[in-house]
């Protein structure tokens, strides 16, 4: 064997090693957040378009995927699968780096929903006249915070609420993959860096909105057992663009008082504070928000970019 084909071979195992190692290095919530940048240009050009509103986790009461509507905690496929597949093109990647040796790795993601079929957010107060935009946009950075702030405790029972049923099977799936591995993400110094309203539509009896939310993070994850860090990295920020789908059935009106919205249980007719908890005090039934106001259907993570 000539030395060319023993180097060839020795980076093949010690990649796959690696890929071996990264399968599940997913972290934040809904697992958004990796090892590797990705969604946006050398330039940084995501985060040239942050408005002037800046949310920061100390703002809020912190104690109170990409697609991840279509990815799941990646037990899809047997474990030899992946290394089967990286096999095939582990020779495109060698000959690629070799032919373009750039510092750093990026990759490039577009699953962005196209923008185009919406309506100016100005519009939506002819259909909803006490809807508040920057009050909206508020509450999506608290939102935020606290989804993170869920994750990390490996509860999200406080966020159901805000999510539509289907999101939170599938969010609590994926947080029950990290607690079965013994595992903890850590996620720290939060901060919200800007919420984009980016238009609305009206579809299959809702209203949906789409918003970006441009944040930044620390995050890693930590062995249960050990405390050792796993992967990520404690002194490293990742500035995150998601975006959001917010979802609540067509004709419904914004309360004046929302954040502090009541609702009667429709199984004992008591009274709760919809936005406080998801469990009737009375009964112990879980109430949803889906009929009382906008709640998160989807997330999609557009960009990740690691501070240097």
């Amino acid at each position: 064997m000539n030395k060319k084909i023993k180097y060839l071979f020795c980076l093949f195992i010690a990649c796959l090693a690696v890929v071996l190692g990264s399968l599940n290095a997913k972290a934040d919530f809904g697992d958004f957040s990796g090892d590797d940048d990705y969604g946006y240009d050398s330039g940084g050009g995501s985060y040239d378009s942050y408005d002037n509103d800046s949310y920061d986790n100390d703002s809020y009461d912190s104690g109170s995927s990409y697609n991840s509507g279509s990815s799941d905690d990646g037990g899809d496929y047997p474990m030899w699968v992946y290394p089967a597949i990286f096999g095939v093109i582990v020779g495109f990647l060698i000959i690629g780096s070799i032919k373009n040796s750039k510092p750093g790795r990026r990759v490039t993601v577009n699953n962005a929903t196209p923008l185009t079929n919406l309506k100016p957010m100005s519009d939506y107060l002819r259909l909803d006249p006490n809807f508040d935009e920057a009050q909206f946009k508020e509450k999506l950075a608290n939102w935020y915070v606290q989804l993170q702030n869920a994750w990390q405790k490996r509860d999200i029972s406080s966020l159901r609420p805000y999510l539509t049923d289907a999101f939170y099977a599938q969010v609590e799936r994926q947080l029950q993959s990290h607690i079965q591995a013994h595992r903890t993400n850590i996620i720290d110094r939060i901060a919200v860096l800007s919420v984009q309203l980016k238009g609305y539509k009206q579809e299959n009896g809702e209203d949906k909105i789409i918003a970006y939310l441009n944040t930044r993070i620390v995050d890693y994850t930590v062995d249960d057992n050990t405390g050792n860090v796993l992967y990520g990295n404690k002194n490293v920020e990742k500035f995150m663009t998601y975006e959001w789908l917010l979802t609540r059935t067509s004709g419904q009106i914004t309360e004046k008082q929302e954040a502090m919205q009541s609702v009667v249980c429709p199984h004992c007719g008591a009274t709760l504070n919809i936005n406080k908890t998801a469990k009737c005090d009375y009964c112990g039934s879980i109430v949803t928000v889906e009929e009382h106001g906008f709640v998160l259907s989807s997330i999609k993570g557009l960009s990740q970019r690691t501070g240097r």
